[in-house]
C-alpha cells in the first residue's frame, strides 16, 4: 500500500486526500441536512397551526359575546337586541376563513368536527333570533359550544405540532395562550353573561351569588397560571412588550373581579345598570384576549 502511494504524483495524492475528507464529512453533513429538514417541517407545521388557533379563539370570543347579550335579551333587556344581532353576524362572518385555515392542516376529522360545530352554533343563533329558547337554556347551550371550541383549539395545537415546540419560550407561550388562557376568558365570559341577566331582572338568589363567586375564584386561579406561564416564557426569551401587556392584563383582572364582587355578588340590591356592567366586563375580557394576541 505504501509503495503504491509513493508511485502517485502530488496532484493525485492531493485529490485522494480531498476525496477521503469529503467522504468523512459526508456523514455528519447528511445528519445536519436531515436535522435541518426536520426542523423546517416542525416550524412549517407550527406556522400552519397559528391561523386556525387564532381563528378559534376569536370565534370563542364572539360566541361569548353573543351568549351574554342573548341572556340579557331573553331576560327582558330589549335595549340589547341590536347589539345581539350584530354579535350573531360577527360569528357567522368568521366561518369561511376559519374553515380554510383548519383545512390547511390536512386533518379531515378536524375539518368534519368544525363543520358539525358550525351547524350546531348556527342552529342556536337561529333559535335565539326566533325567541324559541328561555334564557337559561340559551346560556347552557352557548356554554357547551364554547367548551367544544376550547377543545378544538387544543386539537389544532396537537395536529399542528405546536404542543411539541422544542424551545422553552415557544413551549410556554403556546401552552399558556392555547391551554391556560381560554379557561380564564370563559370564566370571565360566564361572569359577564350571567351578571347581564341578573342585572336585567334586578334579582339574584343565594345560588346565583354562589355561582358567580365560584367564577371569580376560578378566574383568579387560572389567571395566576397564565401569569406563571408567561413569566416562564419571558425568562427564556425576555420580551418587554409582552411584559407590559401582562402587567396591564393582570391589573385589569384584579380590578375587574373586585368590581364584579362589589356590584353583583355582595350587594343586597342590584342597581348597577346592565349597559355599564357589560361595558366594564367587556373591557376586562378584551384585556385578556389582547394578551393572548400579543403572545402569539
Amino acid at each position: 500500500m505504501r509503495a503504491l502511494l509513493e508511485q502517485l504524483n502530488l496532484r493525485t495524492k492531493m485529490m485522494l486526500i480531498a476525496a477521503l475528507a469529503l467522504a468523512m464529512a459526508a456523514v455528519p453533513a447528511t445528519l445536519v441536512l436531515k436535522q435541518a429538514v426536520a426542523d423546517w417541517r416542525v416550524a412549517n407545521g407550527e406556522l400552519a397551526g397559528l391561523p386556525p388557533a387564532k381563528g378559534l379563539l376569536q370565534l370563542m370570543r364572539s360566541t361569548q359575546q353573543h351568549r351574554g347579550l342573548a341572556n340579557g335579551v331573553l331576560s327582558g333587556n330589549a335595549a340589547s337586541g341590536a347589539a345581539r344581532e350584530q354579535a350573531a353576524q360577527a360569528v357567522q362572518a368568521q366561518w369561511a376563513p376559519l374553515e380554510a385555515a383548519v383545512a390547511d392542516l390536512g386533518d379531515a376529522a378536524l375539518s368534519r368536527r368544525l363543520a358539525e360545530h358550525r351547524r350546531e352554533l348556527s342552529a342556536l343563533l337561529d333559535a335565539v333570533q326566533q325567541r324559541q329558547l328561555q334564557a337559561g337554556e340559551s346560556f347552557a347551550r352557548h356554554t357547551r359550544l364554547i367548551e367544544a371550541q376550547m377543545g378544538l383549539v387544543e386539537d389544532v395545537a396537537i395536529a399542528s405540532g405546536l404542543v411539541l415546540h422544542p424551545r422553552a419560550d415557544g413551549y410556554f407561550l403556546q401552552d399558556t395562550v392555547l391551554r391556560q388562557l381560554p379557561p380564564v376568558a370563559e370564566a370571565l365570559g360566564q361572569l359577564r353573561g350571567s351578571g347581564m341577566g341578573l342585572l336585567t331582572r334586578r334579582e339574584a338568589g343565594p345560588g346565583d351569588r354562589a355561582r358567580l363567586a365560584a367564577l371569580v375564584a376560578r378566574a383568579r386561579s387560572q389567571g395566576a397560571a397564565v401569569d406563571k406561564g408567561l413569566r416562564l416564557a419571558m425568562g427564556a426569551a425576555p420580551d418587554a412588550a409582552l411584559s407590559g401587556r401582562l402587567e396591564a392584563a393582570s391589573r385589569a383582572l384584579a380590578e375587574g373581579l373586585a368590581y364584579a364582587e362589589s356590584r353583583v355578588i355582595q350587594p343586597a340590591e342590584l342597581d348597577e345598570p346592565p349597559a355599564q356592567w357589560w361595558s366594564r366586563m367587556t373591557q376586562l375580557l378584551d384585556a385578556q384576549y389582547q394578551l393572548g394576541d400579543r403572545a402569539l
